[in-house]
């Protein structure tokens, strides 16, 4: 644990009493997933007409890539953020010796500043062709390019925004329980791996079928229509109406959300 952010205990309860507090105070509470409406129900004992649930909070794309207009395996990481490190180190550790040999063979981007400076030398004497990008102008059409995205999360809370943007631009994506939380367990069973040889299997499956990319495409496709920008205008739209304030309803001012 980084030192940096340790907090005590009696610390952690002073917060959590805090925010049950507000909650219970509030006409309305926004939070990012199913996971954590869930535990605001069954632990906290809170109310549901209080909880508004908006996930994704992503634009829609007007068109998504084909499964042989891509190729490439992607991790895209804030590096300042200590579980992505951890991420990535898991996959090299841990995970690569897994790897079939063909998927070996196959580009691996990593996205994100600091990412090259941290882990080139870790991965110069594997095999892989491994691609380090500081910085993408347009980071969805870069996504909607590539064929998979990798999530080897072992610990985190919440909506992953790396596997929301993902799932928005049609991107099949492996990732863990923890990478997942919050996200429909029925949509991503078919991409979920916890163990190194697990993940490994199902990176290599989703690669190069193009039955099951497409079957998780059109489920990840599906579940983040839902999600949509405007979707979420209109739940915030239709809660606030019924506490008796109007908002803009022509949803001009969805991007401010």
């Amino acid at each position: 644990v980084d030192d940096d952010f340790a907090i005590s205990v009696n610390d952690l309860k002073k917060i959590e009493t805090m925010e049950v507090a507000n909650i219970n105070n509030s006409d309305i509470t926004l939070i990012r997933s199913e996971f954590e409406s869930k535990l605001l129900e069954d632990n906290f004992l809170i109310n549901k007409s209080k909880i508004l649930n908006l996930s994704l909070l992503y634009d829609a794309p007007q068109k998504y890539s084909k499964f042989n207009k891509t190729e490439g395996i992607v991790f895209v990481a804030n590096f300042n953020h200590l579980p992505n490190i951890d991420a990535l180190n898991f996959y090299i550790d841990d995970i690569y010796k897994h790897l079939s040999v063909r998927i070996k063979n196959v580009n691996f981007y990593i996205v994100g500043r600091r990412g090259k400076h941290l882990f080139s030398n870790k991965v110069s004497h594997l095999s892989s062709k491994f691609i380090f990008l500081d910085f993408i102008d347009d980071i969805s059409e870069f996504l909607q390019g590539r064929r998979l995205n990798i999530a080897p999360l072992k610990y985190g809370a919440g909506i992953k925004g790396k596997i929301a943007q993902a799932f928005v631009c049609g991107l099949p994506t492996v990732s863990t329980d923890i990478g997942f939380e919050g996200m429909s367990q029925k949509v991503t069973k078919q991409m979920l791996a916890n163990t190194p040889a697990d993940f490994a299997r199902k990176m290599d499956e989703i690669y190069f079928s193009t039955l099951k990319w497409k079957k998780s495409q059109k489920d990840i496709i599906n579940y983040s229509k839902i999600w949509t920008l405007m979707e979420n205008y209109k739940l915030v739209h239709s809660a606030f109406s019924k506490k008796g304030v109007t908002l803009n309803k022509k949803y001009q001012d969805v991007k401010l959300l």
